[in-house]
């Protein structure tokens, strides 16, 4: 099972909560829009036509062929820390963010092309979103990336598993108290996944 190491402090003392993932199915959550647009419009100021998830960035959860935007909004499992390439490809505009940062700018009205950019991160869970337009003509949008230890490949879905679950569906806050030192604690606390399914076990707490 992969390891998920979440930083957190709990009444000042918690230094590092290992997670002991049973590989929960990827999760893209998404939003479909619909519009007029030649560059990526600001989707929060819009109403979305539907909502649902997915298992990976694509226009395949598109309603028609023109005049439609997505906005994917996941985490990301980064395997090791280091620099990292990452490239969408799209037609028309897109954009991929990480950790709420502009990496990669594909805006604006085009045919299929590529564009990317570097950001250093460390192993573990980082939020990503990827933004799309279509004005009209063909459509497409895909998602790779390179790192310190393997090539560029697209994204698979495996890396990818929604916010939600990586981070913000922990389990209640736990007083562990406020020991400090050393020594390590090990409790067994078990997160219980929206569909009632248990998919994350805290096995570890440094203190």
């Amino acid at each position: 099972d992969d390891l998920i190491y979440y930083a957190d402090i709990i009444a000042g003392a918690i230094k590092r909560i290992r997670y002991d993932a049973n590989q929960p199915p990827p999760q893209v959550p998404y939003e479909y829009y619909e519009g007029d647009w030649s560059v990526l419009p600001d989707f929060d100021a819009l109403t979305p036509v539907t909502t649902g998830v997915t298992t990976n960035f694509g226009v395949g959860v598109a309603q028609r062929g023109d005049q439609f935007g997505l906005r994917f909004q996941t985490c990301l499992r980064v395997p090791t820390s280091g620099t990292y390439t990452f490239f969408t490809t799209s037609d028309d505009g897109s954009q991929l963010f990480v950790d709420g940062g502009l990496v990669v700018d594909n805006d604006g009205l085009h045919a299929p092309q590529e564009q990317s950019g570097t950001v250093a991160l460390t192993g573990g869970i980082h939020p990503v979103t990827v933004t799309m337009f279509e004005q009209g003509g063909g459509e497409v949008l895909s998602v790779s990336w390179q790192g310190p230890d393997f090539g560029k490949q697209t994204i698979p879905s495996a890396a990818l598993v929604g916010c939600d679950t990586a981070l913000g569906a922990s389990p209640d806050p736990v007083d562990f108290g406020t020991t400090s030192g050393s020594a390590t604690d090990t409790v067994a606390l078990v997160h219980t996944g929206a569909a009632g399914a248990p998919n994350l076990r805290i096995t570890e707490v440094s203190i």
